[in-house]
């Protein structure tokens, strides 16, 4: 029995150890895992038609760094013009809060900034945006400065260009041989253990995938419906921050909350009225009415078993420790957390302990 546990305490430490040497792949490793599991039953799907996994590999690889280029270009310029016109405009009305509030936000997602960074780009962006031409000039200089800033708050710079430069490269040959890794990964599983260790990350998949697949369909029609809405009540951008709108509901209370915010600040920065600025309070509490009654119960139904108490203090606690990559990764840390409590409560159910005392 002790030789069997130096047996598990030296893998352990073998584990332990090579982590900490290949600590600068470890994120890539993890972001090309997480997508390639969320793009594996596409690549499936195609392969029922016929197609050979490489071929539909590539087209998502290359469907993929097209929206990422189309996103960069168009949308995210456009938000965060949105973005430093709102902090520029709180801190004219009230100049403590560039003391106070405004860092304390970017200190919680994990954000640095150098002094004077949100002056310099919007006075760059209030510069250019005006010239069609010369936007599309400036945009990816816009948003690679913002980019910096946020992944330079969590990672050095070896980790940056690890990021940028291995991760598609990763995910390229994770995604490929996918069902490989898997089977490689399963055979090394105690066969004792091969059964529970199975059933375990079947309830987590079912978990992550249903939840994905409901919130995804209810993101697509968020974007539409605020995109629509934003048009109508005349807001600028309005397509850009009802696809973010849309997009933000991936996040469970928090992105709500922010969506709001960004988008009644925008109205009362463009219009003099109160009219349009109300408007816009009305429509996204109906969107979030729609959601929550309508759509999630529709879409994800009673299929995910998490208490809303549950999702609030695993977003928090993911973007406390983790900032901005904690919020996009909250959904699998959660379904591990709450499929591990769930089988250590019936473990316990099932003991002599709970029995007899």
């Amino acid at each position: 029995m002790q030789k069997r546990y130096a047996t598990v305490c030296l893998i352990l430490l073998l584990i332990i150890g090579t982590l900490l040497l290949v600590r600068p792949m470890i994120f890539p490793c993890l972001i090309s895992i997480v997508v390639t599991y969320l793009f594996n039953p596409l690549v499936v799907k195609f392969e029922e038609y016929r197609i050979p996994r490489l071929y539909s590999v590539i087209f998502i690889i290359l469907v993929l760094l097209m929206i990422f280029v189309l996103a960069v270009t168009f949308v995210l310029p456009i938000v965060y013009v949105q973005i430093t016109s709102i902090l520029n405009f709180l801190v004219s009305k009230a100049p403590s809060l560039n003391l106070k509030v405004i860092p304390s936000v970017l200190e919680f997602l994990n954000i640095k900034t150098e002094d004077g960074l949100l002056d310099h780009l919007s006075e760059s962006l209030a510069k250019n945006y005006g010239d069609y031409i010369s936007y599309f000039v400036n945009a990816f200089d816009i948003t690679s400065n913002f980019i910096i800033q946020v992944l330079s708050s969590s990672f050095s710079l070896i980790h940056t260009v690890s990021l940028v430069v291995i991760t598609p490269v990763m995910f390229f040959y994770v995604l490929r041989d996918w069902p490989l890794i898997v089977t490689k990964v399963s055979e090394l599983v105690p066969v004792p253990y091969r059964e529970k260790v199975a059933d375990y990350f079947s309830k987590v998949d079912f978990i992550v995938s249903n939840y994905l697949k409901g919130q995804a369909n209810v993101c697509i029609f968020m974007m539409i419906f605020y995109s629509v809405g934003l048009s109508i009540i005349g807001l600028k951008h309005s397509v850009a921050i009802g696809i973010l709108s849309g997009a933000l509901t991936f996040i469970p209370y928090i992105g709500p909350l922010l969506y709001t915010i960004i988008g009644f600040l925008s109205a009362v920065t463009q219009f003099s009225g109160w009219f349009e600025s109300t408007a816009i309070l009305i429509l996204f509490g109906v969107g979030q009415l729609m959601d929550a009654n309508i759509l999630v119960p529709l879409l994800i139904g009673k299929k995910v078993h998490i208490h809303p108490a549950v999702i609030i203090l695993g977003v928090t606690v993911c973007a406390s420790y983790f900032g901005f990559m904690g919020i996009l990764l909250f959904v699998p840390i959660i379904a591990i957390f709450y499929v591990s409590v769930e089988c250590i409560t019936d473990k316990y159910l099932k003991s002599e302990f709970y029995r007899n005392g």
